[in-house]
Parts: C-alpha cells; structure tokens; sequence
C-alpha cells in the first residue's frame, strides 16, 4: 500500500487493534501522480472531483458588487471555458437586499445579451427562510409554458355523435382534435426551449460570460445598504 498510497503513520508494533487498522484505510489516500487531475484532484488532504466531472460550484456576491447609479446592472459570475457543459443552478440570499427607497430587487442569471437565461428575477428582498431559493428550471417551466390552452376540458368528449352522425358532426370531432395537436406542440416546443435554455454546452470554442443581473424599483442600484446571495453552478468541461 505504501507504494501507491499516502498514509498518515506507521501501525503500532504491538497491541494492534482493530480500530487502529481502520484509521489507517480511513487516512490513506493515492498518491497525486496515481489520479487523473481532471477527474479526481487530491487538494489539502482530500479527493475531489476534477475540472472534467460535474461538481457544485458556489460563488457569493454582495449588495456592493451590483451597485450602479441605474435601475440595472449585471457583473461577471464567472467565466465558463470554452466546451463547458452547464447541467443546474441554484440561487439563495443569506441576506435580504435593501436599500433607501428600494422597493423590490431581483437577481437574474444568463450570459450576454440574455441575462435572464438561466434565472429570471428572483426576488432577494424578500425575507431569507430555509426553502427561499431559486433552482435553474423553475423560472423557465412557467414562462414558457403557454398560460392555457386553446383546447378545453371535455371539448371532444361532450361532442355530439348520432347514430347516424352527419357530415358536420365528423368535421367538429375533426377540428377538435387539430386544436387539440396544436396544443400538444406548442407544449413540446416549450418543453424543448426549457431544456435548451438551462442545460448544454455554451460554445465549444470560446468562454462565455455567466452574468449575474440585478434589477431594482423605486430607487437606484446604489441605493442598496444591505444584500449577500450565494450561487451555486453545477458544470463541467468535457473530456
């Protein structure tokens, strides 16, 4: 095992126990040069996951960061390298954003030109509480979902159908269920901008710019005398 691994000490000569066998397979580790460093690193002692595979990421951002004498403003998250895959996000303030004649604030996450992408206005004046947090997908389930559908409940089933049904009654079953597919794509086509939006590789050949933005009402960004939040990012690069 010395040949391959770390350890911490040497077991005792005599009066071996098998606790101090089980401290000695808990406390070894492999040396550096026997892992991939970008699948598994051996930093301070510890395994952890390298570049290549998806690990949570967090990065923390105060009320300060954000200020600007405008109602909006975004900054640098950070930078994702280039064939970096995105798979979740999650946001949550520790602390509640306020400020002088403030009313509401919002963060949003994205990239350029599209700062909503990923997270669209969550709300961090809002009273910070164990299950106030934003995941990556909720935002995007609502917004582009459409509202209602054309087709209502019991449309085709409350069709009238004789027993000698008629021509007209066969075109009504006929046009209810167009509606009915209509609305079946545009659910897809939703569905696919969900995922689209949220999950993927940003570019292949260049880094891309996550943003974090923020919104305010009632007075400017500056104005802010209080706010922390915490973004965790769960991405990887391909191998």
């Amino acid at each position: 095992m010395g040949d391959n691994f770390e350890v911490p000490g040497l077991l005792p000569e005599t009066s071996c126990t098998r606790e101090d066998i089980y401290a000695e397979i808990r406390g070894a580790l492999p040396k550096t040069d026997l892992v991939n460093p970008d699948a598994l690193q051996v930093l301070s002692g510890q395994i952890t996951a390298g570049d290549r595979l998806p690990f949570w990421r967090k990065y923390t951002v105060a009320h300060t960061a954000l200020q600007l004498s405008s109602l909006s403003n975004n900054i640098q998250l950070f930078e994702l390298p280039a064939g970096g895959v995105i798979h979740a996000f999650k946001v949550k303030h520790s602390t509640a954003f306020t400020g002088t004649s403030i009313m509401d604030y919002k963060l949003s996450l994205g990239i350029s030109g599209t700062v909503n992408k990923f997270i669209n206005g969550f709300d961090v004046d809002s009273a910070v509480a164990a299950t106030n947090f934003e995941m990556a997908w909720a935002p995007f389930w609502y917004a582009q979902i459409p509202p209602t559908f054309v087709n209502t409940d019991n449309a085709i089933g409350g069709l009238t159908i004789s027993a000698a049904y008629s021509q007209a009654e066969v075109t009504a079953l006929r046009n209810a269920c167009e509606t009915l597919a209509d609305d079946a794509r545009a659910f897809r086509t939703a569905m696919a901008a969900m995922f689209a939006g949220i999950i993927g590789s940003e570019s292949h050949n260049a880094a891309t710019s996550i943003r974090l933005a923020a919104t305010s009402v009632g007075a400017n960004l500056n104005a802010s005398t209080a706010g922390s939040v915490d973004v965790w990012v769960l991405w990887s690069l391909e191998f």
